[in-house]
């Protein structure tokens, strides 16, 4: 996240699985001093400590909204979020500098809990961003949309396949209109957030797709009911793509 100077990465495996969060400036500064390596006792000051044991997170990449992060630990998945900086107040005084340690800028939220432990997940901004943000989902052999504000949940796309390889669902805005492309085995399918979300024909992949954020790739997907999505991410083929 180098526009707000962070990396957030996870460490370990297991039940001592947790997300450090660093900044930028600082990694650098150890890079070009060429200073010694830290261990993992010097990082201490960077865990997110309620987030141990996670396997799995996402941030939401829709740039301009608030930093959300939300952790999956078995079934139950915990919302975080980057607080607002302090403004200047009325006497033109500048607002207190961040503490050093950016951990004390993050504020949990809630938790959810779910029925059984996601296999992807991906955060999608409301049109007001109020209470209508929305985590993506994807476990046994359908993805849920999971309101971040009420936990309630209700059925995006059920994939019919006797074995379901999730690869991922990617977050897309157009006019302020978001948009979900669901991976899963050789297929893409778009769904369109509505009061009654539209989930496409799925186009069909020589091999299953990995998600890289690499270039435009106008029209990959169109309808007669859908409208052309420009991609500022795509989905290549680990071999020579061919779309039926």
């Amino acid at each position: 996240l180098e526009t707000q100077d962070l990396l957030l990465t996870r460490a370990d495996k297991g039940k001592d699985a947790r997300l450090f969060v660093f900044r930028l400036s600082a990694i650098g500064k150890v890079v070009e001093e060429r200073q010694v390596a830290r261990t993992k006792a010097d990082c201490k000051d960077n865990k997110l400590e309620k987030t141990k044991g996670c396997y799995l997170y996402a941030i939401n990449t829709h740039h301009g909204s608030e930093l959300r992060i939300v952790v999956a630990i078995r079934n139950k998945l915990l919302l975080i979020t980057k607080k607002s900086p302090v403004r200047p107040d009325s006497l033109g005084q500048p607002p207190p500098a961040w503490p050093q340690s950016p951990v004390e800028e993050f504020q949990y939220i809630r938790e959810i809990c779910l029925s059984d432990p996601p296999v992807v997940m991906t955060l999608v901004d409301g049109p007001t961003r109020e209470n209508d943000n929305l985590i993506c989902v994807a476990y046994r052999h359908q993805f849920d949309l999971v309101n971040e504000s009420t936990g309630e949940s209700y059925r995006l796309h059920h994939v019919d396949a006797s074995k379901v390889n999730f690869v991922a669902a990617v977050d897309l805005y157009e006019d302020g209109e978001a948009g979900l492309l669901l991976c899963y085995n050789c297929k893409s399918s778009l769904s369109q957030r509505s009061a009654s979300p539209l989930v496409s024909s799925p186009t069909l992949w020589n091999s299953v797709p990995e998600p890289l954020c690499l270039a435009l790739l106008p029209r990959l997907l169109q309808g007669a009911h859908l409208k052309t999505f420009l991609f500022n991410r795509c989905l290549w083929s680990s071999s020579p793509l061919h779309l039926s």
